[in-house]
C-alpha cells in the first residue's frame, strides 16, 4: 500500500471522530458567543432601565411636590393669603344682653391678622304677673340689647384664633305695669350704654371656594365705662315715682359695668 492510500485510510477511519469533535468545538463556540451576547443583553437592558428610572424620578418627584403643594395650598392660612377681604352673618344661641344674630366684614392685612367690624342685635318681651295677697301687677316689658366693636383677629395655626376690639353695647327696656283694683298705672324706660372691650377665642375656616365657617366658643364683653337712664310717669305719687326712678337708674348703672358672656357665636360667609 503506498504512502498515500495508507494516509487515505487513516484520514478516512479518524474522519467522524474529527467531524465529532468539530461539531462539539462549534457548539462549544456558539454557546459560549450567545452567552456574551446574552450578557451584553442584560447588560444594556439594566443600562436602559435606569435611565428610564432616572427619567421617571423627576416626574415622580415633581408629582409629589405638586400633590404637596396642592395639599398645602387648601390650607385656610393659605387661602387667606389669596384673599381680601371677609363678610359674615353672625348668630349666638347663647348671650347676655340679648344678643342674638349680626353680621360683619374684616379685612385680611396678612394670612395670620383680620381686621374688622362687627355688630350683633337681638330683642326678648316679657309678660308676668305678681300677686301680692289682694293685689295682682301685671307686667309687659320688652328688651333689646346691640353691640358694636372694631376688631383684631390675630390666628395662631390654620384656624385656631383669638380676637379683642373695642366698641358700644347698649340695652334698652320699656316696660308697663298695671293694677286695676287700685287703678294703678306705670310706665317707663331704661336705657344702658357701655364701653367695653370685646374679647373672643374660636376657630375659622376658609375653603378654597371662598366659604368660610368659624366659630367663637366663648367670649366676653368686659366694661371700660358704664352708665344708665332712666324715664318713668305714672299716677303714683311723686315721691314714690321719684324713689323708683332713683333705684332704676342704680340698678341699671350695675348692669352697664357687667361683664357680660356670649357663647358659639357662629359665623357663615364669604371670602373674596
Amino acid at each position: 500500500m503506498s504512502f498515500v492510500s495508507r494516509n487515505l485510510s487513516v484520514l478516512l477511519f479518524l474522519a467522524p471522530a474529527i467531524f465529532s469533535s468539530s461539531v462539539i468545538f462549534a457548539s462549544d463556540a456558539s454557546k459560549a458567543v450567545k452567552g456574551k451576547k446574552d450578557k451584553l443583553k442584560a447588560g444594556q437592558s439594566k443600562i436602559e432601565d435606569k435611565e428610564i428610572d432616572n427619567e421617571a424620578k423627576p416626574s415622580s418627584d415633581k408629582s409629589a411636590n405638586k400633590s404637596d403643594s396642592q395639599s398645602n395650598g387648601s390650607r385656610s392660612t393659605d387661602i387667606r393669603a389669596r384673599q381680601v377681604a371677609n363678610v359674615d352673618i353672625l348668630y349666638t344661641p347663647a348671650s347676655d344682653f340679648f344678643l342674638s344674630f349680626g353680621g360683619g366684614a374684616s379685612y385680611n392685612v396678612k394670612p395670620d391678622l383680620a381686621l374688622g367690624i362687627q355688630y350683633l342685635t337681638g330683642s326678648k318681651t316679657i309678660h308676668d304677673e305678681m300677686t301680692d295677697n289682694v293685689i295682682t301687677v301685671k307686667a309687659d316689658a320688652t328688651l333689646q340689647g346691640s353691640a358694636g366693636y372694631v376688631y383684631g383677629r390675630y390666628f395662631i395655626g390654620n384656624s385656631f384664633n383669638m380676637m379683642a376690639g373695642l366698641g358700644v353695647r347698649t340695652a334698652t327696656m320699656k316696660y308697663t305695669m298695671e293694677e286695676e283694683s287700685l287703678n294703678l298705672k306705670l310706665n317707663g324706660k331704661i336705657e344702658i350704654q357701655s364701653i367695653t372691650v370685646p374679647v373672643f377665642i374660636g376657630n375659622r375656616w376658609t375653603f378654597q371656594s371662598g366659604f368660610t365657617l368659624g366659630c367663637d366658643w366663648i367670649g366676653a364683653f368686659i366694661p371700660l365705662t358704664g352708665s344708665a337712664k332712666s324715664t318713668l310717669d305714672g299716677n303714683l305719687p311723686n315721691s314714690l315715682i321719684t324713689e323708683l326712678n332713683d333705684k332704676f337708674v342704680s340698678d341699671g348703672n350695675d348692669l352697664a359695668h357687667k361683664t357680660s358672656l356670649t357663647l358659639l357665636l357662629t359665623s357663615v360667609g364669604w371670602a373674596f
